[in-house]
């Protein structure tokens, strides 16, 4: 049964999914080594920030990755926390995964501040071949040079891009409490499915646009996670998550 931190990420872009199969047998997997952020945003959904100091077991991790068959994977992403805060680590990280999958990650842009530290995550992302998705709230934007991403993303296309501003932030991490509206998107979403591998080992189904539910934990394997999460998508979510609402033609059929 889904248990535990139910929980919701506003980084779901569609920008960030490479679905070349249209298919919901495909997962991307992304990777959270920590929690850990240079900044304190009022509405993040897993609570980072400065003093955040999780970090994942790289050595678990590794024998995770080697359960997984790579036929089911879509993509790979890359967050937190800030992941730029971690590139040595997450380095070894690409360094386990197929050079052939596409790879992405979601950054708050503060580097862009600092020549040097631009310079590296431009070098960064071309050599390891993936694309940085860098947000941009208002909270975002004022601690990043505006003119140095829009230079990347006019001269590097393939390695960054701005996200389109949310404006609609999910019911967790400091926001949870709030009312949760589920369009019961983890039944009817076509796209490969999202799991996130957290800190802490469990791994979050992120194809909710409620509050993301514990599918896991990397000690129990891929196969039998991605079997537990297509099983309830053909059972039904109703029965394992708080917070799932029935459409409202199958309530007034009831």
């Amino acid at each position: 049964r889904l248990q535990g931190d139910w929980s919701s990420d506003v980084c779901s872009s569609d920008l960030m999914v490479w679905n070349r199969q249209g298919t919901s047998q495909l997962f991307d997997l992304s990777f959270m080594y920590s929690r850990e952020c240079n900044l304190r945003c009022p509405f993040c959904m897993y609570n980072s920030g400065p003093d955040i100091k999780d970090r994942l077991s790289l050595s678990a991790l590794y024998g995770f990755i080697q359960t997984i068959p790579m036929n089911r994977i879509n993509a790979f992403g890359f967050y937190g926390g800030e992941p730029t805060m971690f590139l040595t680590e997450n380095a070894g990280i690409m360094g386990w995964l197929p050079e052939d999958k596409p790879r992405f990650m979601i950054s708050n842009g503060y580097w862009s501040r600092d020549k040097h530290d631009a310079t590296i995550v431009k070098w960064y992302a071309k050599h390891f071949g993936f694309k940085v998705f860098v947000s941009s709230t208002a909270a975002h934007q004022r601690v990043q040079d505006a003119e140095i991403l829009a230079k990347f993303c006019r001269d590097y296309p393939d390695q960054f891009e701005i996200k389109e501003a949310e404006t609609k932030f999910l019911s967790m991490g400091r926001l949870a409490g709030r009312e949760i509206a589920c369009t019961q998107r983890c039944d009817w979403d076509t796209r490969p499915l999202r799991l996130a591998v957290q800190p802490d080992g469990s791994v979050i189904f992120q194809s909710c646009d409620g509050v993301y539910p514990i599918a896991g934990h990397i000690d129990h394997g891929f196969p039998r996670i991605a079997a537990r999460i297509e099983g309830m998508r053909i059972a039904g979510f109703e029965s394992h998550c708080p917070h799932y609402q029935k459409p409202v033609i199958a309530t007034l059929a009831a």
